[in-house]
């Protein structure tokens, strides 16, 4: 299992005033982002896909200007995604239990909302990468962001985990998933490319419910559980 991170601050980091290229893993195409972490403290020490996979993500999606997080569990090694959304939307300050009439889909459903963690190192935060988030002057991938409170308390963040009962999990064995049928439904590792496609799916579908839209329509097929699924805890 993955030591906890002892210095709470980043190993390594990349981050600009512009977006740059990155291949996510499990990807064909460089997308944009605005920030990428590595953190060794909180990265598998088990071989596999998520070998080479960076530990946070930061970026903008083009499509409705919100901004994302991919994020690994510090516990479990698996990955995690989320949206922010401003005081304006409809659901700023909602919990995911209250959203079932909604239908909002997404892996597994929605397992997380809270506010900018804006006391946590921005290397394992959910919070606004500081450039992109307005802490002007700060050092860029610095170990404590120093954060502007008025500032960064101005995003909800929405999320998900890859923890289910088809997901690879670093932690675990592989031999410990046979009930799984090959062919019918199978178990496998959530990579950053799934991730990075599961935060543009619930993106657009807060964005339909900021329009006053149905989220179907832009999103009409997958799991339509808005309530946290249990999941295993890594």
């Amino acid at each position: 299992m993955p030591k906890k991170n002892s210095s709470n601050a980043p190993i390594a980091a990349q981050s600009g005033e512009q977006s740059f290229p990155y291949l996510m893993n499990g990807g064909s195409i460089p997308v944009q982002v605005h920030a990428v972490y590595k953190v060794p403290d909180v990265h598998p020490r088990t071989d596999g896909p998520w070998k080479n996979e960076a530990d946070k993500i930061a970026w903008v999606d083009p499509d409705t200007a919100y901004q994302c997080i991919l994020r690994r569990n510090a516990r479990g090694g698996y990955l995690e995604g989320f949206v922010g959304v401003e005081p304006s939307h409809p659901l700023f300050g909602r919990q995911p239990g209250t959203l079932d009439g909604y239908g909002i889909a997404v892996h597994e459903g929605l397992t997380y909302s809270a506010m900018c963690e804006i006391n946590q190192p921005e290397a394992l935060s959910v919070c606004h990468v500081q450039h992109l988030g307005l802490a002007k002057g700060l050092r860029r991938g610095g170990p404590q962001a120093g954060r502007s409170l008025v500032l960064h308390q101005r995003a909800w963040w929405f999320g998900f985990s890859c923890n289910g009962e088809g997901d690879v999990i670093p932690v675990d064995k592989p031999v410990q998933r046979q009930e799984f049928i090959p062919g019918v439904n199978f178990v496998n590792y959530k990579d950053e490319h799934f991730v990075r496609q599961e935060c543009t799916r619930l993106a657009l579908q807060l964005k339909a419910i900021e329009d006053g839209r149905d989220p179907q329509e832009v999103d009409p097929g997958g799991q339509r559980r808005a309530f946290g699924y249990s999941g295993r805890q890594g």
